[in-house]
């Protein structure tokens, strides 16, 4: 559960995941990838989302030394992982760990790896991914940057939430086969066998799940169309 939990966590915590980059855009006025200015200070405090008729804000910060382990995380993340199954990333059990170490995938791993070095250099990236629960979709902008001494902060900001049927592909419970799909952990489509990426409810059709008594285990990486959108955006050859 780690690695499932872990890497959507990373980034909204899949590390979670929007239906697509128009809808992103349309939600929270973000473009997907880009590298941006510094955040105004505050400016994460400051930026409320309007949930279930709730006017908050949800923001979830996280903070890494120069050694790469994670010295901070604020009391949403503590609330986003209490409610979401993510018993194994609460704080007392990920201070002082490796951020990456959950990431299973090369490509993401190469991906953040870059784009922490570069928030060290003092160049910020901002990007929109797919973080959903099994019952909700959910939009989060994330923005990576430099704080105080050489610390670099992952704020990841819920955008939009809407419900809709729940999956059980994606229910921590559910039981599990041997067999292992992949989702993106940006735009939470799932490889099927063919290599096509196609959305969660489409691969559970497709690959006649809803019948199936046990379903594949969940790991983690990035379609092609994400990660070439990614490297280009961040100048990652």
């Amino acid at each position: 559960m780690r690695e499932v939990w872990g890497q959507r966590g990373l980034q909204a915590i899949s590390f979670g995941r929007k239906t697509g980059e128009k809808q992103a855009a349309a939600e929270g006025g973000c473009r997907k990838f880009e590298t941006s200015s510094p955040p105004r200070s505050g400016f994460w405090r400051e930026s409320a989302v309007s949930i279930e008729g709730i006017e908050r804000t949800y923001t979830l910060i996280y903070r890494i030394d120069v050694g790469g382990r994670i010295t901070y995380v604020n009391p949403v993340w503590n609330d986003f992982a209490l409610k979401n199954q993510g018993e194994a990333v609460l704080p007392e059990r990920v201070l002082g760990t490796k951020l990456l170490a959950a990431v299973a995938d090369r490509t993401v791993r190469e991906l953040y790896l870059w784009m922490i070095r570069r928030a060290r250099e003092g160049v910020p990236a901002r990007f929109c991914y797919r973080c959903d629960a099994p019952d909700r979709r959910r939009t989060f902008e994330m923005n990576i940057y430099l704080v105080a001494n050489g610390q670099v902060e992952f704020a990841s900001t819920l955008l939009h939430e809407e419900p809709r049927p729940a999956v059980a592909l994606l229910e921590t419970g559910a039981q599990r086969e041997e067999r292992m799909l992949r989702v993106c952990s940006w735009c939470q489509k799932v490889a099927l066998p063919d290599g096509a990426w196609v959305p969660v409810e489409e691969a559970v059709n497709a690959l006649h799940l809803m019948e199936a008594e046990r379903v594949p285990l969940i790991t983690h990486g990035i379609c092609d169309a994400c990660k070439a959108e990614m490297k280009a955006s961040i100048g990652l050859k």
